[in-house]
């Protein structure tokens, strides 16, 4: 069975890249993976693994090119045999919804954020994928599509891909961060509407008067990054800026705590990533974040948009280590018993082959 995975943009910092890597590298019997997508950061990664990714008009392409596209994924899938196409954006379960009524193929659709508009032409595909329950309600209520329609799995965390290759002691020397510092993370897009960092730099505004050791390690980038280098600068806060990086996993080992501010959050695969590598996790009140973190069992919550709440709960931690503890080991132990890849790609296969049966 060949399965065609489709996502615009291959990224370093995005959940989805990663979940894709995942899928798209796993040798589940009878099951070959191939990737198409416009490009990105992470295209790099994929080859190194040896997977079969090719991009979309040699990667001159974009969402724009709507025909182009369409064509390109048809031929794709003529010639290579491709069984089934999986989403993993909403742009490309439109196309192969469209493709699916010129040949004989089933369509799947992985549905990781919580958009609105174009409901006509949105999450068509014969499989609708929610990463978590928040994001199953809103494709019932808000897209109208039918409960039997949309299968639950939510992302997961490979553990062989969990390798620190550099001493934490090197990482913070060659980014000037002392030993002696507290430091919180954020991992993700430069992102004020959904991610919320603005938020967190309001927090760290409120915090670095009463804590000199407190450090900010923000990674990343994204549309508002240049308004994140400004707030930093302006306000005199200890924080070192990166771009996405490769082997991430190397960076939580210098963290404290991690941050994510997020407004909308349907399953944050960082928030997994910080666990199991037990990095305390704080994290917004909302969607999918919610649905795993439970307030000082597994981790910490905060009101979404509320920097003073967020703030009492760095400091709650700060303050506590045997809660930091306490938590960073519990979300391990949750994670490693609902949302690894060994569990879920086998939720995958049962969609694929429910779709393809065996003759």
């Amino acid at each position: 069975m060949k399965i065609l995975h489709l996502h615009p943009y291959l990224n370093l910092t995005c959940g989805i890249t990663r979940v894709i890597y995942i899928l798209s590298s796993s040798v589940e019997s009878g099951i070959e993976n191939k990737v198409l997508s416009f490009g990105g950061d992470a295209v790099n990664k994929f080859n190194e693994k040896s997977i079969s990714l090719e991009l979309i008009n040699n990667g001159n392409s974009s969402k724009k090119k709507l025909l182009t596209n369409f064509r390109h994924i048809k031929n794709f899938c003529i010639r290579n045999k491709i069984d089934i196409i999986h989403s993993h954006h909403r742009y490309f379960d439109f196309l192969s919804y469209i493709i699916s009524k010129f040949i004989n193929i089933k369509t799947v659709t992985s549905v990781q954020s919580l958009v609105k508009g174009r409901k006509m032409f949105s999450y068509n595909a014969d499989v609708l994928i929610a990463v978590s329950n928040s994001v199953k309600e809103h494709l019932i209520s808000y897209f109208g599509k039918p409960e039997n329609k949309i299968k639950i799995i939510h992302n997961f965390v490979d553990l062989s891909d969990l390798i620190v290759t550099e001493e934490p002691g090197k990482l913070k020397f060659n980014m000037k961060i002392d030993d002696s510092k507290f430091v919180i993370g954020y991992i993700g897009r430069f992102d004020f509407e959904e991610k919320g960092v603005d938020i967190l730099l309001q927090a760290m505004i409120k915090l670095k008067n009463d804590h000199n050791d407190l450090f900010l390690l923000l990674i990343g980038k994204g549309k508002n990054g240049v308004e994140i280098n400004k707030i930093v600068k302006e306000n005199n806060i200890p924080a070192v800026i990166i771009n996405p990086q490769e082997k991430i996993f190397d960076y939580f080992k210098i963290l404290n705590v991690l941050v994510l501010p997020s407004r909308v959050d349907p399953f944050p695969l960082v928030m997994l990533e910080s666990g199991i590598m037990e990095v305390p996790f704080i994290g917004s009140e909302v969607d999918g974040i919610k649905e795993l973190i439970r307030n000082k069992y597994n981790g910490l919550l905060f009101e979404k948009n509320n920097a003073s709440d967020l703030t009492e709960k760095i400091q709650m931690f700060y303050n506590d280590e045997e809660l930091r503890k306490n938590c960073s080991k519990q979300l391990r132990k949750d994670i490693e018993s609902n949302y690894t890849s060994e569990k879920m790609l086998k939720k995958f296969q049962e969609i694929y082959m429910g779709l393809i049966p065996e003759n």
